[in-house]
């Protein structure tokens, strides 16, 4: 893997386990997160991102979810100018909207969970429902659209285009 250059030797753990411990490099995350669908035609992928910009906008018209899309980030093969695009790799940014006046935004949150029929394992579960809801719209089920966290943006290091800011 290391000749791959899928990982590398980490100089700082190695000193502490005081054996070789080895981390996963750009590349080799690249390769964690990719999927193995075939991939699909450029024209596709655009009709893909046009139908995901509608639920966007569809989103954020709705006044009973309690997240709102702020901002959407492409990266990978999508923005590059290739003919096939294997997946659309995606960075959704959500903002929390403002509960009503004088209501606890923990007891918000919990509120539209349970209200919605579905158990939690967890309190922190229920507390997520509402992002994990505005998710599960956008994505809409199509295996082609890949979310992922800044963090892991910022990790790559790559180029990015930004298709929906409000």
């Amino acid at each position: 893997m290391v000749e791959q250059g899928l990982s590398e030797l980490s100089e700082s753990a190695s000193k502490r386990f005081g054996e070789d411990r080895y981390e996963i490099t750009a590349l080799g995350m690249r390769l964690c997160a990719a999927r193995l669908l075939k991939p699909i035609a450029r024209s596709k992928a655009d009709q893909l991102i046009a139908e995901f910009l509608k639920r966007v906008r569809e989103v954020n018209n709705r006044h009973d979810l309690q997240y709102r899309v702020k901002q959407v980030i492409a990266f990978g093969s999508y923005i590059a100018a290739s003919v096939d695009v294997a997946d659309i790799d995606l960075v959704i940014h959500l903002e929390r909207k403002q509960p009503p006046p004088g209501i606890d935004v923990a007891h918000w949150l919990a509120e539209r969970a349970v209200a919605s029929g579905r158990r939690f394992s967890s309190d922190l579960d229920m507390l997520a429902h509402s992002e994990m809801e505005v998710r599960r719209l956008l994505k809409a089920g199509s295996p082609y659209l890949a979310f992922h966290d800044m963090h892991e943006l910022e990790t790559l290091n790559t180029q990015t285009r930004i298709l929906f800011s409000v």
